[in-house]
């Protein structure tokens, strides 16, 4: 069952997903961003990163924005060389899996964090991709960039494109009902008169969410179902005290760079910093 499960993951853009998503976001919206949940959403992925069904596992969903991260310095102000002036368009080193980790291990001190995935993001826009040429289906792939990169620079219409491509809609008509192949009439901006456009091909996207989800999975270290188990009683370990803060789980592995190994990531650990230091420090042994 976790197999059929998981492939129903795999596919997002399926109506069933579509639709699953769209309803329990609308859900989400209206509770806090921390909240716990009686059994895990994604019970397969859930399962994959450690969890079980018994005492002593918690899960809690946690709410976080979407978007990068500004520099908080009064005014604008940084106080610094030209090449440390940036405040805006700066990227957090962190992702928001890591975050979330973060946020759900200090609202739940006493829980220690295992694990955590990816659950939801908010709304799923259609973008519907029209013509009055006709284009093979195999070419659609060509439009769907230059419509995303129109979306990524924040334009609601696009009509700079290829001959082969007249006009793309963003939400001017409403036109989430039709079928591949049909014609639809359209005013045209620039004339004012309407077009007899063939509707090639929906896009879906996610692209502008506010907010992402996820479900961090918790461990009680006093409970006597998990002190007891040795599979997960390592966590028990005063050394495993906030770990998701020390960049210790999962998400905090990847963003350190330590999911790779071999010679191409030798610079990576023990951590950059520590490589930065040892072959920066000058060392001048007695015996040489």
């Amino acid at each position: 069952a976790y197999t059929y499960v998981s492939e129903l993951w795999r596919k997002k853009q399926s109506d069933v997903m579509r639709f699953l998503l769209r309803v329990r976001c609308w859900e989400y919206r209206q509770l806090p961003s921390i909240v716990r949940v009686t059994h895990p959403t994604r019970p397969d992925k859930a399962r994959r990163l450690g969890y079980k069904a018994k005492q002593g596992y918690v899960i809690y969903r946690v709410r976080v924005r979407r978007g990068g991260r500004k520099r908080p310095v009064p005014k604008g102000i940084v106080y610094g060389k030209p090449t440390n002036q940036g405040v805006t368009q700066l990227k957090f080193q962190r992702s928001k899996r890591s975050v979330a980790e973060e946020r759900a291990g200090r609202k739940l001190g006493g829980l220690k964090v295992l694990n955590s995935y990816w659950l939801n993001e908010v709304g799923i826009k259609r973008i519907t991709l029209l013509s009055t040429h006709f284009m093979p289906h195999s070419m659609l792939s060509i439009p769907a960039l230059l419509f995303v990169f129109a979306h990524l620079l924040g334009l609601k219409g696009f009509w700079c494109l290829p001959p082969f491509l007249d006009l793309v809609l963003w939400e001017y008509v409403k036109i989430e009902d039709l079928d591949l192949g049909e014609y639809v009439k359209i005013e045209d901006l620039d004339f004012g008169e309407y077009v007899k456009i063939e509707v090639l091909d929906f896009v879906d996207l996610t692209l502008d969410s506010t907010y992402k989800y996820f479900e961090v999975i918790l461990v009680d270290p006093a409970h006597n179902a998990i002190r007891n188990d040795p599979r997960i009683n390592w966590i028990c370990n005063p050394v495993h005290k906030h770990r998701e803060l020390r960049g210790l789980t999962s998400a905090g592995k990847e963003n350190r760079g330590l999911r790779g190994r071999g010679h191409l990531h030798h610079k990576q650990r023990p951590s950059r910093r520590a490589t930065w230091k040892r072959n920066n420090t000058l060392s001048l042994r007695r015996y040489r």
